[in-house]
């Protein structure tokens, strides 16, 4: 538990289930998304041409940044608003930028930014204003654990900490998982000075795991039914629901056996929660390799 950051568990839970709290919270209708690399460098690597504090004859006082341009640069504006935001953010003064250009043919570099691209504000989200109620109502772990970090609405710390716990416990897929999270939630906690009685409730709450129990299991189980069902009555007749039945429920155990291998579940404890043989949970998992 210790040498862990608060950064860290925060990146690392929000960043897989962010978007699901902003649908939820802030009725995002997002239909599609597309990770980027997180590490930005900055293009602006070089000195400006000349950079100087100006105080006017009427008091004001700001920094005057002017860039010498040989040649027409399409992109300019954005080389500006990059050392706009760093001047900004050192100096602390409003900021006047000018662009010499000394090219020979007529020039057509943009000077303002679109409306959308001017940096006006930021949202803030502050978690400790969200209602603990939501968090619980996600099925994703990361999720649910960022509860200790929201607003108890008069609820005693000790319940809502076992709550979390309980969620916890039943929308873990593995009890490496499971493990994992518990311990994120006794660091978090340290972030609500809970962190005493947070480790006192892990350590007198019967935690356990079942995967059949979990909500993961059953959700599998649920779409194998449905599935089959549909199967069954494509063909419309007693015998074809009964094996439309058994063959949704045997491709959502090969789904979930998969994902149960992915996350370190022992072989055991994937044929029990399956209800398959050892030999048959081997021969599916030599298959996907």
């Amino acid at each position: 538990m210790k040498g862990q950051s608060f950064d860290k568990i925060i990146k690392e839970n929000l960043t897989a289930s962010f978007l699901s709290l902003l649908r939820v919270q802030l009725k995002l209708d997002i239909v599609h998304t597309e990770v980027l690399p997180p590490a930005q460098h900055s293009t602006v690597k070089r000195e400006v041409d000349y950079l100087a504090k100006v105080q006017t004859k009427d008091g004001e006082s700001f920094v005057l940044h002017i860039e010498f341009q040989s040649h027409d640069e399409p992109d300019m504006i954005y080389r500006m608003a990059e050392y706009h935001g760093l001047l900004l953010r050192k100096y602390k003064l409003p900021i006047r930028q000018f662009v010499v250009y000394l090219g020979a043919k007529k020039s057509n570099m943009r000077t303002k930014l679109t409306d959308n691209q001017i940096m006006k504000g930021f949202s803030l989200y502050s978690l400790r204003e969200s209602s603990v109620e939501d968090f619980l109502t996600f099925e994703e772990p990361e999720m649910i654990i960022l509860g200790i970090l929201a607003d108890f609405q008069d609820k005693p710390p000790q319940k809502v900490i076992q709550e979390i716990l309980k969620k916890l416990s039943s929308a873990s897929i593995s009890k490496n998982q499971l493990d994992k999270h518990i311990t994120q939630l006794e660091i978090l906690s340290k972030l609500r000075n809970l962190t005493e009685i947070t480790t006192k409730i892990v350590k007198e709450m019967p935690i356990t795991f079942n995967i059949e129990d979990s909500s993961f299991y059953m959700e599998g189980m649920e779409k194998g039914m449905e599935k089959g069902m549909e199967k069954g009555m494509e063909k419309g007749m007693e015998k074809g629901i009964k094996k439309g039945l058994e063959e949704g429920k045997l491709e959502e155990k090969i789904s979930m056996i998969r994902v149960l291998f992915q996350e370190g579940v022992d072989m055991l404890t994937i044929s029990k929660a399956a209800r398959l043989p050892l030999n048959q949970i081997e021969e599916i998992l030599k298959d996907q390799s």
